[in-house]
């Protein structure tokens, strides 16, 4: 599944129900918006921008995405390779955010405890 079929199902999750909404939110015939999803022409960076908009993404990763897509050949390659390494870099951003949270008290490990038992 290409990035554009991934990124409308995310839109169609936060209530747009069919392509077809879609395509009416976005001013665009349904035939168009099926070729995004089967794709067979990419929507232009503006429309990637409203789409991520409408998932509630931010825009920057599925530019990228999409424009791997779109590119051929050591392009096409490049820019995919753009995309992983700013997937792993969030990866890391979310793992150091996390690490670095304090955790509740419940959930904090209990401290050792010595005991001596006297007879």
């Amino acid at each position: 599944m290409g990035a554009i079929a991934k990124l409308m199902d995310k839109v169609r999750a936060r209530g747009f129900d069919t392509d077809m909404a879609i395509a009416a939110r976005l001013g665009r015939s349904r035939q168009v918006v099926s070729q995004w999803r089967s794709g067979g022409k990419f929507p232009e960076d503006d429309t990637v921008i409203e789409l991520a908009k409408l998932a509630g993404e931010k825009a920057g990763p599925w530019l990228v995405l999409v424009q791997s897509e779109r590119s051929s050949g050591q392009a096409g390659k490049e820019w995919a390779e753009i995309a992983r390494k700013m997937g792993a870099a969030a990866a890391l951003v979310l793992l150091v955010g996390a690490a670095s949270m304090p955790l509740p008290a419940a959930a904090k490990a209990p401290g050792l405890y010595i005991m001596s038992i006297q007879r």
